[in-house]
């Protein structure tokens, strides 16, 4: 936004943008129905690029109503969030017939020819303006939207034309050095990625303990797991004395018969380290806190209520996003007890993004999970980063939706996760895997943290070429350029004088 305190340079005018730019027009009456035109849905302009990618082609008849209208040049700007905060907006460059039609989430704002487009959209591209737009959002019923007098009543410190487009050219030129830069950032994730993937296969493998096993006396994965069977059938004849009721969330078997989880099938599985063996989920599980999803309506969102963890909190790489999550009714909560979290659990995503899974911190004791999420409570033997990796590990991965099943939305089934086969390793070994895991994880989340910063200096150096523009400060004033006050007269003129059809920027590229 620009600020009125600030003395303008050498031929600036200060201008709202509604005395600058016709917003919203319309197609005339005169464009024939059968004329093809571009067509633009919201996901057709790239957050990015700030451009327009890829446009369907349609006929005018069939997108006249209930559609924005836009032109050749005209700046489109998303207004409803995300997609306003993202930078959702384009320059309307290359139109079929020079014409298009798109989402009504767009403002559509056509210049009167003081400003260049492409310097205004550089204006409403900035974060600040964007930051600005936010804080008026409006929601009535549904998302929230930027009111359309934001944009009319915004103040915008306007160059000579002339200047304008050597501004334009010198932000390309140092944005060309930038976007090097930035292409090189680029690569990075996907190599990361693959560290990440390639690690995790090697230590499920046996891989990155083949020199440890080689010096150290071997203990017996079949032993292991027959003492985590014991453990658990222990454990569930303890919780059979606790009465009904008295310990939230836990299994009321009181009346019923421990049931001995049955055992993978591991001819079909890959070959494992002569000491380790197979062992499926629910063996490695608490038989006190089976495994469980969660709430399945979660009702109106409540602001003091309980925190309730869905798919969008968990990263990709097993981070859970605490701050600003959805809030249920205490009420909810408690008819949901045998979800509720404890902390140091296993969560994963079962619905839509398949197979996401964190293990919950211990700022998430006492919240709850949705329908979309499991809880894997392991056994006390197992360490929960044991699961919790392999169940992040690529050929887990991959097992995982290869079991799903498509639906509305791709869906895992609980029993499935239930009879997931995972490695079970001797424990001595099971710690060295983690600590190495450990190490070289804490490598690639060193690196994704550099890689965050310098995308992130990137974007303070493209913001401060943006400010230093706007203030007049990236290229010289010159006294032979028309000033702009001047201009925005001579504009103002002749639109008075012009007819009324002309006055609203009709543009009939295309006629009948």
């Amino acid at each position: 936004m620009a600020d009125t305190s600030e003395v303008l340079p050498a031929g600036w005018a200060r201008v709202r943008i509604d005395e600058l730019c016709d917003i919203n027009p319309k197609h005339g009456a005169d464009l024939a129905d059968d004329v093809e035109v571009s067509f633009v849905p919201m996901a057709a302009v790239s957050d990015v690029a700030g451009e327009i990618t890829e446009p369907e082609t349609r006929r005018l008849g069939d997108v006249r109503r209930g559609y924005t209208h836009f032109s050749d040049g005209d700046v489109l700007w998303a207004k409803i969030t995300p997609c306003m905060e993202n930078g959702k907006s384009a320059v309307a460059r290359g139109l079929v017939n020079g014409v298009g039609c798109g989402t009504t989430e767009f403002f559509v704002l056509r210049s009167h020819g003081a400003v260049v487009p492409e310097f205004l959209h550089q204006f409403m591209r900035q974060q600040s303006y964007r930051d600005a737009a936010r804080g008026t959002m409006q929601s009535g019923v549904g998302q929230a939207r930027v009111p359309k007098n934001f944009i009319e009543a915004t103040i915008l410190d306007l160059p000579p034309l002339a200047e304008q487009r050597r501004i334009l050219a010198r932000i390309a030129q140092l944005r060309s050095r930038s976007h090097s830069a930035r292409d090189a950032l680029d690569v990075i994730p996907t190599l990361l990625n693959q560290f990440r993937q390639s690690v995790l296969a090697a230590a499920f493998r046996g891989d990155l303990t083949d020199g440890w096993r080689a010096t150290t006396p071997q203990e017996s994965g079949s032993v292991f797991l027959d003492e985590i069977r014991a453990a658990r059938r222990d454990a569930w004849s303890r919780a059979g004395r606790v009465k009904r009721g008295q310990a939230n969330g836990i299994h009321d078997h009181s009346l019923t018969q421990y049931k001995e989880p049955p055992s993978t099938d591991s001819s079909t599985l890959p070959r494992l380290p002569a000491s380790w063996t197979w062992a499926t989920a629910t063996e490695l599980s608490s038989a006190v806190y089976p495994l469980s999803y969660g709430v399945v309506q979660p009702g109106h969102e409540v602001e003091e209520g309980v925190s309730l963890l869905r798919v969008c909190d968990i990263g990709e790489n097993g981070e859970i996003a605490v701050d600003g999550m959805r809030k249920i009714d205490a009420s909810v909560d408690d008819e949901h007890r045998r979800t509720r979290l404890r902390g140091g659990e296993i969560v994963m995503s079962l619905v839509g993004t398949i197979g996401r899974t964190a293990i919950v911190p211990e700022a998430l004791r006492g919240g709850n999970i949705a329908r979309a999420i499991a809880r894997i409570e392991p056994s006390t033997l197992v360490p929960a980063r044991w699961i919790a990796r392999f169940l992040q590990s690529p050929a887990m991965q991959e097992w995982l939706n290869r079991e799903s099943r498509e639906v509305a939305r791709k869906t895992l089934n609980l029993g499935t996760l239930a009879s997931a086969p995972i490695p079970l390793a001797p424990p001595a070994e099971m710690k060295e895997i983690l600590r190495k895991l450990d190490e070289l994880l804490a490598k690639h989340a060193e690196v994704t943290q550099l890689l965050m910063s310098q995308a992130a200096e990137i974007d303070r150096v493209e913001s401060a070429i943006l400010d230093k523009a706007f203030r007049g400060e990236l290229v010289p004033q010159d006294s032979d350029d028309e000033p702009a006050s001047v201009l925005l007269e001579r504009i103002r003129a002749e639109r008075a004088a012009a007819p009324a059809k002309q006055r609203r920027g009709v543009r009939a590229r295309a006629r009948r």
